[in-house]
């Protein structure tokens, strides 16, 4: 019988039981490897020398291993194909589809020399046709959603550039309160079109990327799971995308305004630039005209709101983008399904208003070669 060690001054002890007393070595070990030294993890002192735990029995140590080998690929499989199924199938959510349906534009359109990015204030406010018409360009929308953020208009941005290497403008556009949500990491995630995309990130940006995407998958599942119970059971019908507005359809109910309070200038997430000043390297190194617009938002809200739209506007300026600083405000009868979203009948009324804001100021004087007829 191995004697256990006398203590020493820096050994802990209660009453009479000391962590010196509990160093034994067990009988037998249940685990195909060797013992852990406790004893120096817990702090307690150095393990006794020359004893280091007992291995299992061969036999049972083999089976566990093989049993291991079997299990782990397919944990590894149901975890990657629960990402896939709650990241990327587009079958699953609006904003999937919206994306799918973004990139086929950019694989069928000929000769674009104009994209609009952004989310779904943009989506709802401008009328690619429309707008191509009135500023003499060929333009596309290639509005995403609040979820893709900065962070999904610098992927498609790339993206398209990529396919249509002569392109000269673009038009960031994304709702005011933005400036309030998290670095859109998951955005970019659901953006990803080739490694690069992962590769071209910094370390930390890349931690953040994965940590991402393991915090998210309870809640992307869940979601997943209410989507086709609504559908299932209550019948709903999922949003999809809606040809004449070339965007995702809006819901029946109208926004209805209450009682309005400022956007709060506390909440400004001093990192959500990041992906914007990407965007203004990406451009400015390839000599792509920039320029970023506010969308439009209930009129109220813009009132109470402006020290919050100061505040904004100089950490959007420190990006170094060209930045419209005035806010489109609508009023409530121009409003669809939520706040800074234009109803359908008033889209082109609006893509006016945006147009005018970006000739006054010359955006589109370089070059121009007369209307385009689409």
């Amino acid at each position: 019988m191995r004697q256990s060690l006398p203590l020493s001054r820096n050994t802990p002890k209660w009453g009479n039981w000391s962590a010196a007393e509990t160093r034994r070595p067990a009988s037998r070990c249940f685990f195909p490897v060797r013992l852990p030294n406790l004893t120096r993890l817990s702090g307690f002192g150095p393990l006794e020398d020359g004893w280091k735990g007992e291995r299992v029995d061969p036999d049972l140590s083999r089976f566990l291993r093989r049993t291991l080998t079997l299990v782990a690929p397919l944990l590894l499989a149901y975890l990657l194909g629960t990402v896939y199924f709650a990241f990327f199938s587009e079958t699953n959510f609006a904003h999937e589809r919206l994306y799918r349906y973004q990139q086929e534009k950019i694989a069928g359109r000929a000769g674009l020399d104009t994209v609009l990015i952004g989310d779904s204030s943009l989506g709802n406010a401008v009328d690619a046709r429309h707008f191509s018409q009135c500023a003499s360009v060929n333009a596309a929308n290639l509005a995403l959603t609040g979820i893709h953020g900065y962070a999904g208009s610098y992927n498609i941005l790339k993206q398209v550039h990529r396919r249509h290497p002569n392109l000269r403008y673009v038009v960031v556009m994304q709702t005011l309160d933005i400036s309030l949500r998290d670095t859109a990491y998951q955005g970019y995630l659901r953006t990803m079109a080739h490694r690069r995309d992962f590769l071209e990130l910094s370390v930390p940006e890349q931690y953040r990327l994965i940590h991402t995407v393991l915090s998210a998958v309870p809640g992307e599942v869940r979601s997943l799971l209410k989507v086709r119970w609504r559908e299932q059971v209550r019948g709903a019908v999922a949003r999809d995308i809606d040809p004449q507005s070339d965007y995702i359809g809006q819901e029946p109910r109208r926004f209805s305004a209450g009682t309005e309070t400022p956007l709060p200038c506390r909440g400004i997430n001093p990192d959500k630039t990041r992906f914007l000043r990407k965007i203004v390297t990406y451009a400015s190194s390839r000599g792509i005209g920039l320029v970023y617009l506010h969308g439009p938002l209930y009129e109220e809200r813009v009132r109470l709101s402006g020290e919050y739209v100061r505040r904004v506007n100089s950490q959007i300026q420190a990006t170094g983008i060209d930045l419209v600083q005035e806010v489109v405000a609508v009023p409530e009868e121009d409003l669809g399904d939520g706040a800074d979203h234009i109803r359908p009948g008033k889209k082109l009324e609006y893509t006016r208003r945006y147009c005018d804001l970006l000739t006054a100021r010359g955006f589109f004087e370089r070059g121009r070669s007369g209307p385009v007829t689409l």
